[in-house]
């Protein structure tokens, strides 16, 4: 049912330019937890305990293209996501356009809609059945 909600809201749309914006992030705290050793002996290995960076990719997506793709060090947050919005994607997007957000937490933020100069649709269903951007960051 939500679905088929959001494809309605976005058949309002019609001739307007609708892009997907989403976000990953991978952290580098990469270590095997098993490895071999002869028969009856034990591995001891160090395994360092502090935090380890995290680099995170936002875009857009609309017909199947990234839209202003941007790598970053540290974890996505509302000013993340705020400054690309000034600084990186509204630059680029024509006038009349429809930004489509998953429904993370720091796209909720007022301050984001304030910066935003397009239409922000939260998405609270599933992604449509378009792949979404996180999902080509990963081919």
């Amino acid at each position: 049912m939500q679905r088929w909600l959001f494809r309605r809201e976005l058949e309002t749309l019609a001739g307007r330019p609708v892009y997907y914006l989403d976000e990953c992030g991978v952290d580098h705290r990469l270590y095997r937890e098993y490895g071999r050793a002869p028969r009856g002996e034990r591995i001891y290995e160090a395994v360092a305990g502090k935090r380890r960076e995290r680099t995170s990719v936002i875009a857009a997506s609309r017909n199947n293209k990234l839209v202003a793709p941007r790598v970053l060090q540290g974890s996505c947050n509302t000013e993340v996501v705020d400054a690309y919005f000034a600084q990186v994607l509204l630059p680029l997007l024509p006038p009349g356009s429809v930004i489509v957000l998953d429904n993370a937490r720091f796209h909720q933020s007022p301050s984001t809609a304030a910066k935003a100069s397009a239409r922000l649709i939260l998405k609270r269903a599933l992604k449509p059945a378009a792949v979404s951007a996180s999902a080509r960051f990963v081919e």
